[in-house]
């Protein structure tokens, strides 16, 4: 209330100076000629006109016009109607000072006033058309100040102008677009221009792109991952839920709508366009799909349809996930032969945390969401959202323990599961696979500590006992799957220390003959019990 009314502050007081004054004038005994009392009179008359007019015109914007705009239509008042308020009252003030201070009849000035604004009227159309252009937006309500509205003027910009309401005053509308320009747009143009309010119904506003694909693509397989790139991309909102639509199918190919919302004014629809095109490339192209491509060439005759080698689809695509990229293609081959292909539905739970297991999952094609619950609070916390490239389990398969978090699909995806019996084939023959995979493991853990708001000393005395307790379960895995030697390469021996967990990835397994002095050293820092020679008896 205090904010509402301090504005009157100074017109009151000036207001209560002025009577003041005019009351001086009136009773001191003062001996004036008749002419000067008069004219001092009609000044200190004028005067309170004047202020009273000042005070009123505050009140009035303030107390009166504010609450009626904000109340009825819930924005701030337009700087026209405070505008038109002020003449209003100027008009008044000066017919009481003419006729009561200064006794003038205002009929014959009222009329020649006509003529007068007759001609101004006619020299001023230009001007004139647009302050009542500006009534007429006021009056019908068509956009207000905070709304976004899209304008169609080609007379303006060859392309639609989208900007946000920032203020409506006698002459021109000013609106900022999403570039950040300032446009002032003369109210008369909006008598002639087509305009769409964007916020009548929300700021939410659909994102439309297509896409050409080959007709021989499986359309449920592009709707998963154009959806799965959609949900994924942080600009866009989840509710209303992105569709890819089949649109039309003719000689370039089968067409697939992809429609998503975003929030207007939050962000600019340049960025969600350009993030949304970046994550629908990635997803394609971890799926090994492209775009179709204009036609070239004139087929005379009917060929047999292309079949699709799925070995080398699955070899092609585990060589784009980064924790297989050191695999070699026979590795790869190996892995892609035993992999099982597991499909799920949207919002379908894969697995529940403390579930048993003894194997991970790489994401194909899809969205999922890996949540953890946080201990004590009963309340589960989304850590992560994984997308195709990914990979999900990895501490089941290496200690086997039970699953860690929930996971479920986001959208519908395709998961390749990986056994314990494929990768302990492949980590007897690639001991850069357990490093890098160890070396993944501790920083999925941090990462998963980090989400469950603790204090950074208690974030890091858990952090050092997980690192020291995943240390010692995969070393007994590693134990169990390569016979019992899990020893450090020499070159990094030097850097190894117990409680660094930053040496845990130079671990490796080790296969063949070694010196047997490297295995006892090596087997002291880890740990590792190791077979003694047999004492030589003395004779």
């Amino acid at each position: 209330m205090y904010k509402k009314l301090s504005p009157l502050f100074w017109p009151t007081s000036l207001l209560l100076l002025v009577l003041a004054g005019q009351q001086a004038h009136q009773w001191l005994p003062l001996t004036l000629p008749a002419g000067v009392a008069e004219s001092g009179a009609r000044f200190w008359a004028s005067l309170v006109w004047l202020t009273g007019g000042w005070v009123a015109t505050v009140t009035i914007n303030r107390l009166l016009v504010d609450f009626w705009i904000r109340r009825r239509h819930r924005q701030v008042a337009p700087a026209l109607i405070r505008s038109l308020v002020f003449v209003v009252v100027f008009l008044f003030v000066s017919s009481g000072i003419l006729s009561l201070v200064f006794h003038k009849e205002i009929t014959g000035l009222w009329a020649m006033s006509g003529g007068v604004g007759l001609i101004i009227g006619i020299a001023l159309q230009g001007l004139l058309a647009n302050f009542f252009a500006g009534i007429t937006i006021n009056a019908e309500g068509a956009f207000k100040v905070g709304d976004y509205i899209q304008i169609n003027n080609t007379r303006l910009a060859p392309k639609l102008l989208t900007g946000k309401v920032v203020d409506i005053n006698w002459h021109s509308t000013r609106i900022k677009t999403s570039e950040g320009n300032l446009i002032l747009m003369p109210n008369n143009l909006f008598n002639t221009t087509i305009i769409s309010n964007l916020s009548v119904l929300g700021l939410e506003r659909a994102l439309e792109i297509s896409l050409y694909f080959d007709s021989q693509e499986p359309l449920e397989r592009l709707t998963r991952i154009l959806e799965a790139a959609a949900l994924s991309t942080r600009e866009i909102l989840r509710l209303p839920s992105p569709k890819a639509l089949v649109g039309d199918i003719n000689e370039r190919g089968q067409e697939v709508l992809i429609e998503a919302w975003f929030v207007q004014g939050k962000v600019r629809e340049k960025d969600a366009r350009s993030a949304l095109m970046t994550s629908i490339h990635q997803h394609l192209r971890q799926a090994g799909i492209a775009v179709a491509k204009p036609a070239q060439e004139l087929w005379l005759t009917r060929l047999a349809r292309e079949k699709k080698d799925l070995l080398g689809q699955r070899i092609e695509l585990l060589g784009q996930v980064d924790l297989f990229g050191g695999l070699s293609e026979n590795d790869r081959a190996v892995m892609a032969v035993n992999l099982k292909e597991r499909q799920y539905a949207k919002g379908e739970l894969i697995f529940a945390q403390g579930d048993p297991a003894k194997s991970m999952f790489v994401v194909m094609e899809g969205l999922i969401r890996v949540k953890v619950e946080i201990e004590g609070q009963g309340r589960r916390v989304e850590i992560a959202e994984l997308t195709p490239g990914s990979y999900v389990g990895e501490m089941s398969l290496f200690t086997g323990a039970p699953r860690s978090a929930d996971v479920e699909a986001v959208s519908s995806v395709i998961l390749y599961e990986i056994t314990q019996e494929t990768l302990s084939y492949l980590l007897e023959k690639n001991p850069s696979l357990s490093r890098r995979l160890f070396h993944e493991i501790a920083v999925r853990q941090a990462q998963m500590l980090k989400k469950k708001d603790k204090s950074q000393a208690q974030h890091e005395r858990e952090q050092q006992q997980l690192t020291r307790t995943t240390f010692h379960k995969i070393k007994r895995y590693f134990q169990e799957i390569t016979g019992g030697l899990f020893l450090v390469e020499p070159s990094s021996e030097p850097r190894l220390t117990p409680d660094n967990a930053a040496h845990m990835g130079l671990l490796m397994a080790k296969i063949g003959n070694i010196d047997q002095r490297d295995l006892a050293r090596s087997a002291v820092i880890l740990g590792i019990g190791t077979p003694r020679p047999p004492k030589k008896e003395q004779v």
